[in-house]
């Protein structure tokens, strides 16, 4: 109680004055207040008179008036502030109160609300089921059921005839223990709907996007989805290398009835001079976006003529273009038009094509690169064929010759020098024979065309051929090398040849990294349902970070102290995963080295026992195959006294 009300009271009860105590009393029962207390004072007759119960309810009702006043206007702060439409109904439907975001969004003003019913004012309706009076009618049930409801599918309407989504809550009002209306607090969701439809617009022109790398096919597939949504005809201009643009697609909502429009759009001449359109998009890179088209033919450029013809044959209304950017760089333009007169594009138009533009120069770059890449595959399969058919050719005729040179040295110390220059002019020779043929494979591996011609052959018969072969080499080099094969070994399922190259690659390489006195083996062990083979050596090992890369082409060793290009391991696991094998290394440095590989056994096919690896793509080690070695990263047991460290391929 204020300081004012407390000195009211106090005066209703010290004053001698009778008529101030009647009139206390007075002013109690017309506000109809009961007595809130009693005080006793003495009168100046020596009488008793009850007095200060008026002027306390006067007080107190005072008091609650103001509280009520400080309530209602923090609500309407409350309501004022709130983004959230708010409005309020009575129990027969009528609007009772509406905020100003309501009438905001709805375009009216209170007046024009308050008093009617909300189903005739709002004209509300579901997107998901009809929606009628009555107990159909979910705010109804509130106020029937007593109980809060959410929901998001509603539409309301607008003054203007316009209506938009809604995502609202309800609850009932309550006085006195009965429902006596509800409220609603409701969000208009359009632009939350139209991001998520972006959205998946955008992801659905991306799949579209990858699902080709011509830029044509892709741009016009692209230009179909866009329309109705960015318009009633979409056309779609790339630069070449030279900068020239090039029309690669043209769409339209009904091609049907707009052939002769279409075929004006495909004709039509981009003129880089030109006020609007294409050409000042490619001009000056930035987009351009017209509501309402006015003067779109401009005056600029050489296709003024041509260029009113095309507006008056298709009808346009509303146009954008936007350009394709990759980085800095432009690399075309999309354009859209309207034709009805419905519809015109506006900013969130204008934004949505930027971003789908934005996604389409990645499709047209990626595009470009590949044409790169294939001309350069083109071109190097050229070169391959030349090398590999017109450089035979002479190093065969080379060879015989240093043959000849050699047969006919004479004897004793005056034709060594002789004979050893012919021996060197034909080691060179069949080094050259093997570079051209480790190019000429290189190809067909990347052209993936390896043959392979399949047939029963024992594990046995492949690796006592291919240590045969490198025997003189490991002679020379003073390595020792071993077929540790047994005669019961299994019988495999390939191609003797190309697994002779195979073995023959992984021999040589041990051997040329050997040193002197080492050793060199080769095993074959069955596993599930696979032959095994190793080719195992006391060399330097292999560090952990080449062993990730020395499968890839051209790639050999820091250390690696003899001649080679880096094909042989590369073309050696084409040639086994043609078989569906894998060929993998286990290696420590200082440690020697084991390259392994798998072969289906004769009978099993391929597919099944490449699942049966696991699956590993090489060059990783299978999870079986490591377990086999004692799960450690080391070549199969070497005999005691191996000297081992860092191998180089």
């Amino acid at each position: 109680m204020s300081l004012g009300r407390l000195a009211l009271a106090r005066t209703l009860v010290k004053q001698p004055d009778a008529r101030l105590a009647r009139y206390g009393f007075a002013v109690a029962a017309a506000l109809g207040a009961c007595v809130l207390a009693r005080a006793v004072v003495p009168w100046v007759a020596g009488h008793e008179i009850v007095v200060g119960a008026g002027a306390l309810a006067l007080a107190a009702a005072v008091d609650g008036a103001a509280r009520a006043r400080g309530r209602l206007a923090f609500l309407r702060a409350m309501t004022r502030a709130l983004d959230e439409g708010v409005y309020t109904i009575d129990r027969a439907g009528r609007i009772t109160w509406v905020n100003a975001a309501a009438l905001r969004m709805l375009g009216y003003r209170a007046p024009e609300l308050v008093g009617r019913p909300f189903r005739e004012a709002l004209r509300c309706r579901r997107t998901d089921a009809p929606c009628g009076g009555g107990a159909r009618c979910r705010l109804q049930n509130v106020m029937l059921s007593g109980q809060p409801y959410r929901a998001e599918n509603d539409m309301l309407t607008r003054k203007d005839g316009t209506c938009f989504p809604i995502r609202y809550s309800s609850a009932p009002i309550l006085r006195g223990g009965s429902v006596v209306g509800a409220v609603v607090a409701f969000q208009d969701v359009t632009a939350e709907r139209r991001a998520a439809a972006n959205e998946r617009f955008l992801a659905e022109a991306t799949a579209q996007l990858a699902r080709s790398i011509d830029d044509e096919e892709t741009l016009a597939r692209v230009a179909r989805l866009a329309l109705p949504r960015l318009g009633d005809w979409c056309m779609a201009i790339v630069l070449e290398e030279d900068g020239k643009p090039r029309r690669v697609a043209v769409e339209a909502r009904d091609a049907g009835r707009a052939e002769a429009a279409l075929e004006m759009l495909r004709r039509y001449p981009i003129d880089l001079e030109a006020d609007h359109g294409a050409g000042r998009v490619l001009r000056t890179g930035e987009p351009e976006l017209m509501p309402v088209v006015g003067d779109f033919v401009g005056s600029g450029g050489t296709t003024v003529a041509t260029r009113a013809a095309l507006l008056e044959a298709i009808g346009l209304r509303s146009f954008m273009a936007v350009p394709m950017r990759f980085g800095e760089r432009l690399v075309g333009v999309l354009d859209f038009g309207v034709t009805g007169a419905d519809r015109r594009f506006g900013a969130e138009d204008l934004a949505l094509a930027i971003e789908l533009a934005n996604r389409c120069a990645i499709a047209v770059e990626n595009a470009r690169l590949h044409a790169q890449a294939r001309d350069a595959v083109r071109a190097r399969e050229r070169v391959l064929a030349v090398v590999s058919h017109d450089l035979r050719n002479p190093l065969g005729a080379i060879s015989i010759a240093a043959g000849v040179l050699r047969a006919a040295a004479p004897e004793g110390a005056s034709g060594r020098r002789v004979r050893d220059a012919a021996a060197g002019i034909a080691r060179s020779c069949d080094r050259m024979n093997r570079l051209v043929g480790d190019l000429a494979d290189l190809a067909r591996v990347d052209a993936g065309h390896v043959s392979i011609v399949r047939r029963e052959v024992s594990a046995r018969a492949l690796a006592s051929d291919a240590v045969e072969a490198a025997a003189a080499a490991a002679a020379e080099a003073g390595v020792g090398v071993a077929c540790e094969v047994s005669d019961e070994a299994p019988r495999v399922d390939g191609d003797a040849d190309r697994i002779q190259q195979v073995l023959g690659n992984l021999l040589s390489n041990a051997v040329k990294i050997t040193p002197r006195g080492g050793r060199v083996w080769v095993r074959c062990r069955t596993r599930r349902g696979l032959a095994v083979f190793s080719v195992s050596d006391t060399g330097p090992g292999i560090a952990l970070e080449q062993q990730r890369r020395i499968f890839e082409p051209f790639v050999r060793g820091a250390g690696a102290r003899y001649q080679g290009t880096g094909l042989g391991l590369s073309i050696a696991r084409a040639i086994v995963q043609a078989h569906g094998g894998r060929l993998w290394v286990v290696s420590r440095p200082g440690r020697g080295a084991s390259f392994r590989f798998t072969l289906p056994l004769a009978g099993a096919p391929a597919i099944a026992a490449q699942r049966a690896a696991g699956g590993v793509a090489c060059p990783s080690t299978p999870a079986w195959a490591a377990a086999g070695a004692g799960a450690r990263s080391g070549p199969a047991p070497a005999p005691a006294g191996a000297a081992l460290s860092a191998r180089s391929r």
